[in-house]
């Protein structure tokens, strides 16, 4: 953990004299130098002092330092955070438009602890075409844990693996997640927390809510109130709400459930 932790400030230190080298996607970013939190004084990113972030400006910073290829081994929300105004762009997300037609090559990697608290006016529809669409667009060995997310009026919008949570997770932990009053609009694999997730545990989810409109896809897809894709997964205690009207629900033209829209050797347990 010493060695860790070291290996992590340096990380850091050259992450902050570092000349950002990211593409077009970020250019009128403005996270973009407001990376003063962590200087140390707000925490180093290790186990015992977590980055804290407070306000936007800093989710900012993260996600384009996680761009960046920069780990975040521990980050924790240290009050609720208000994003009106920004049109996220996902942590753990391409770092140019070029990019995009592959897989994403820095992953987020790390322990993000929420605290119980909530970001509202989540605000994802500028990647319409693009994948890895979430708060988080790729995880990898990762913990998400303890946190609110309710969207803005807008429609949360990608093509293939999009979540509001996460769009795509790899040997990681979504554990006491809830998402409020969210529409999704997409053409592939969507989940009203993720995407797609493959030796990944989702724990105690909720979407409280939820529209998922995947209609205009292609043939065969799969969508899930809670994920659209779970493989060698377990998906425990969670529940998912819909409104009652024709648009008020979970559609796709392909694999549609309520839970999940497709499992291969996962474990579903007390879901509602």
């Amino acid at each position: 953990k010493s060695n860790a932790d070291t290996a992590n400030k340096a990380t850091l230190s050259n992450a902050l004299r570092a000349v950002n080298s990211l593409g077009d996607i970020w250019d009128d970013w403005s996270g973009k130098t407001s990376f003063e939190f962590l200087n140390g004084t707000q925490g180093d990113g290790s186990e015992k002092k977590p980055f804290l972030i407070k306000n936007r400006e800093q989710l900012m910073g993260l996600s384009e330092l996680a761009a960046m290829g920069m780990m975040i081994p521990d980050a924790g929300g240290a009050g609720n955070i208000d994003m009106q105004g920004v049109d996220w762009i996902p942590i753990g997300f391409y770092g140019d438009s070029s990019e995009s037609a592959g897989p994403i090559v820095n992953a987020f990697q790390g322990d993000f602890d929420g605290n119980g608290y909530t970001i509202r006016n989540l605000k994802l529809n500028k990647f319409v075409n693009y994948n890895h669409v979430g708060l988080f667009g790729a995880i990898s060995n990762s913990l998400i844990h303890d946190l609110i997310v309710i969207p803005d009026a807008t429609e949360i919008k990608g093509n293939d693996r999009v979540g509001s949570i996460v769009g795509y997770a790899v040997d990681s932990k979504i554990i006491n997640v809830k998402v409020k009053n969210a529409a999704l609009n997409t053409t592939g694999i969507t989940g009203g927390i993720a995407g797609e997730v493959s030796n990944t545990v989702i724990e105690n989810a909720i979407c409280d809510n939820v529209i998922i409109d995947a209609s205009n896809g292609a043939e065969i897809i799969y969508i899930g109130g809670i994920v659209g894709i779970a493989s060698d997964s377990a998906v425990v205690d969670c529940e998912v709400t819909t409104g009652s009207g024709n648009t008020a629900r979970i559609q796709g033209t392909g694999f549609t459930g309520g839970i999940i829209g497709y499992q291969n050797s996962a474990d579903i347990y007390n879901v509602y």
